[in-house]
């Protein structure tokens, strides 16, 4: 799917990837690619902020 998308959100819109699921899944409603952008969106910032929180942790405790 990478190859025939410039952008891995538009995975969603792929084709084969509507017919996979379909196949899967039968009625299966896809998410746009709006909302698998937000998604990941907040993933990557919690994920920073944890990141952040822990070698704050470190930090504090190992003195690095």
């Amino acid at each position: 799917m990478c190859t025939k998308n410039a952008c891995p959100i538009n995975s969603v819109l792929d084709k084969d990837y509507k017919l996979e699921v379909e196949m899967l899944r039968p009625g299966t409603k896809l998410l746009s690619p709006m909302t698998v952008q937000w998604d990941l969106f907040y993933i990557y910032e919690q994920a920073s902020i944890a990141v952040k929180n822990y070698f704050w942790y470190v930090n504090l405790h190992y003195k690095i």
